[in-house]
């Protein structure tokens, strides 16, 4: 699936979250892995909002248990760094993090002629474990 939109447009943006929930519900993701994916798809499409602007596209690719969601832009294009900022408190850089935590993997590039492909790996079977003061908590 693919949508196009303008990422300051909230109420495509609200249409497009929905969809991409309710196709997560009928592949059958629980309640924890939809929590992660939805806030997975609200920190990219957030960062394309405050750092790129105009169009992007969100593509979701289904194979099996395995949920690619891809948030494309055509803005500066940036390249991630994997660590928390040292201000933990900061705006800047939290966001990819929280996705690096909750995805199974993810990684974002500069496209050729500008811009951003982030690109999220999810599984349907299972929230990834949260950490918290080193500890790992049980699954929802």
């Amino acid at each position: 699936m693919e949508w196009t939109f303008d990422c300051e447009d909230r109420g495509a943006a609200q249409e497009v979250r929905r969809a991409f929930v309710d196709s997560l519900v009928a592949a059958g993701a629980n309640e924890a892995v939809l929590a992660d994916a939805q806030a997975v798809f609200a920190e990219l499409l957030g960062n394309v909002v405050r750092h790129a602007g105009g169009a992007c596209e969100v593509v979701l690719e289904m194979e099996g248990p395995r949920v690619v969601l891809s948030v494309l832009d055509r803005g500066r294009g940036f390249s991630p760094t994997s660590q928390l900022p040292a201000d933990a408190l900061s705006e800047s850089g939290r966001g990819l993090f929280i996705v690096r935590t909750l995805a199974a993997d993810f990684n974002a590039m500069r496209r050729p002629g500008g811009g951003t492909h982030a690109r999220a790996v999810l599984h349907l079977d299972e929230a990834k474990p949260k950490h918290c003061n080193g500890t790992r908590s049980a699954k929802a």
